[in-house]
């Protein structure tokens, strides 16, 4: 006796692996974190055992709003003539996925060929996968279920981070993570022989 599934598993030719659901529209897309390309504008300052990193962008966006915009729509030009998905900014710097939008074009045309009118939704970057192995697609999950199938990357490349890195991406609204982090600044320092670093925000002190 077999029991019946509403999903079916589709290996696309180690391409992508998938999961489809009957009548479902909306999916979930997961790529190793190993495509996140970071672009990193970060101001630093050292002097002795503390270091001061200000965050340039932020004080673009509240200084000179026009070349900010100017700027972020460069970088999305920049991902558009490359292929690459533009998700946003992170930690001071301009984050893409190297490849994502062929990645996702290709998987938006293996969903259509089994439902009309399905294609990905989210795209979210995970250390989950391995850097040779395909990308995995899933019906999106419903907001009582839990959000992710994969966790998200959220580690930053570089040796400090104010925030989260940019793990993913939304096809319907991709300015999402367009604004930059409220942290002005970042110090870290030796007090006593204890490492100590804090965020300085538009209005607050965060140790």
């Amino acid at each position: 006796m077999s029991s019946s599934s509403p999903y079916k598993n589709r290996p696309m030719a180690n391409t992508v692996e998938m999961q489809i659901a009957e009548g479902c529209k909306s999916y979930d897309l997961y790529i190793t974190s190993e495509f996140r390309r970071s672009m990193f504008v970060e101001g630093k300052m050292k002097d002795g055992s503390t270091t001061l990193r200000i965050s340039t962008l932020n004080m673009m966006y509240n200084k000179d709003r026009e070349k900010y915009d100017k700027m972020i729509k460069d970088m999305k030009d920049k991902g558009k003539a490359n292929k690459m998905l533009f998700l946003g900014v992170s930690n001071d710097a301009f984050i893409f996925i190297a490849a994502g939008q062929v990645i996702v074009d290709t998987v938006n045309t293996y969903l259509e060929s089994y439902e009309q009118g399905a294609r990905v939704a989210r795209v979210v970057l995970t250390k989950e996968i391995g850097e040779h192995d395909p990308p995995k697609c899933y019906p999106l999950r419903q907001p009582k279920a839990a959000r992710y199938r994969h966790l998200p990357a959220t580690h930053s490349p570089a040796e400090w981070a104010w925030e989260h890195h940019l793990p993913e991406y939304y096809v319907d609204n991709p300015e999402m993570y367009y604004l930059p982090s409220p942290v002005k600044m970042n110090i870290e320092t030796v007090i006593d022989g204890t490492k100590v670093v804090a965020n300085v925000e538009e209005k607050a002190v965060v140790v």
